[in-house]
């Protein structure tokens, strides 16, 4: 599991500058999606400064990934949030390096 972990992780880092979004997506839905994010994170008590950096890592990762209409009609939309989650928790490590996002 964390190999093939890691290997995702190297393909978002590898393709993250050459990476487009779909735009597909209207600003109010992109609001939405982070909103969403924004509040789950506070609910398990995550730190408002992590939430906002974890929330905007999960928006552009979804939105470089599934046009609007596919995260609609997306029949297991909260395991790919739960996948997104871990993964963007991995890439703010590589990003910070222990350091906090401030």
């Amino acid at each position: 599991m964390i190999k093939s972990m890691k290997c995702i992780l190297f393909s978002f880092v590898a393709t993250t500058a050459a990476a487009q979004y779909t735009g597909t997506y209207d600003s109010e839905y992109i609001r939405q999606l982070w909103n969403g994010c924004y509040q789950a994170s506070l609910m398990t008590q995550q730190h408002p400064t992590i939430a906002s950096v974890m929330c905007d890592c999960m928006v552009d990762q979804t939105r470089r990934t599934y046009t609007k209409q596919e995260l609609i009609e997306m029949p297991e939309r909260v395991k790919m949030f739960t996948r997104l989650t871990e993964i963007c928790s991995e890439l703010i490590k590589l990003r910070y390096g222990g350091a906090k996002p401030v």
